[in-house]
């Protein structure tokens, strides 16, 4: 799903990857995968402010990111 948004994925060896999307030339979004608790749950960095904010669901995501960009981010495929 993230791949579908623009979002690149990024190993980080030992089977462990991120997400990461451009939001412009100094600022990105990096996704990781959190397994704390049963369900797990993506944990988003904003950089350069290094804010980091727990996601459980799509919309929350994309709520996030229209916040800060004023944009809807859309799929490639829609």
């Amino acid at each position: 799903m993230l791949e579908a948004y623009g979002f690149e994925k990024n190993d980080m060896g030992e089977g462990e990857s991120y997400y990461s999307l451009r939001l412009s030339d100094d600022s990105y979004c990096d996704l990781a995968f959190i397994d704390g608790d049963r369900n797990g749950y993506l944990e988003v960095c904003l950089f350069p402010y290094e804010d980091f904010f727990p996601v459980r669901y799509e919309h929350e995501l994309l709520a996030m990111y229209k916040g800060i960009t004023g944009k809807d981010l859309v799929a490639k495929n829609a």
